[in-house]
């Protein structure tokens, strides 16, 4: 029965050494989060034309391997057709990244047309891991339509007659907000061409 009893004892002894000399870790290259992106140029809504450049910030606790920046049109609300996809520029010292979105002009418009885009940034880190985010922008390329009214002339006739205040009036419209209205005036030289008068442009915020 005393061996028996020193057997058990030993045995408990062996286990409860085995379980406190285990030690259970992940080590320091084992990547457990996610990497963070974020868009900090332009600001959400911001009217686009041509070629732009969005920018931002990205960094991983381990090792980001690369950024990606994809536009979809604003219609394409499960984002499964993306317009372009492409690497961005990054800096992994720095945590910044960046890529320009080219918009070219071509003969029968812009590569991408007028209209709402989502301009989506995957960034992935060397564990295949990643993080998205996205912002809602507006291409707009068309010019805006301008049409004086007054002073107006017709034909031969001669134009509007004014005093020493000269009034301008008319219709513009644009898709979006216009911030002002430039006019220029031209006087015809001798060889009856328009030459600019210096100095005599006005500049209208009045929309």
């Amino acid at each position: 029965m005393k061996k028996v009893f020193v057997l058990v004892v030993l045995l408990v002894a062996v286990l409860v050494t085995s379980f406190f000399s285990c030690t259970v870790g992940l080590g320091t290259e084992v990547d457990i989060s996610f990497p963070s992106v974020a868009i900090s140029y332009p600001a959400q809504a911001s009217i686009m034309r041509g070629d732009f450049v969005v920018s931002g910030t990205a960094s991983d606790d381990t090792a980001l391997e690369k950024v990606e920046v994809s536009l979809f049109s604003g219609t394409d609300k499960n984002k499964t057709d993306p317009k372009v996809t492409q690497l961005a520029e990054l800096d992994r010292e720095k945590g910044v990244w960046s890529a320009t979105i080219s918009n070219l002009a071509t003969n029968s418009g812009y590569t991408f047309s007028d209209g709402d885009y989502i301009v989506q940034v995957t960034a992935s880190d060397t564990s295949g891991r990643i993080n998205i985010t996205e912002r809602m922008y507006y291409i707009d390329n068309t010019m805006p339509f301008v049409m004086l009214d007054r002073p107006a002339t017709k034909g031969t006739e001669p134009p509007d007659p004014y005093g020493s205040d000269l009034v301008f009036s008319g219709t513009l419209y644009d898709d979006h907000d216009c911030s002002k209205i430039v006019i220029d005036f031209y006087i015809e030289n001798t060889e009856g061409n328009l030459e600019l008068i210096p100095n005599a442009q006005f500049v209208s915020k009045n929309i």
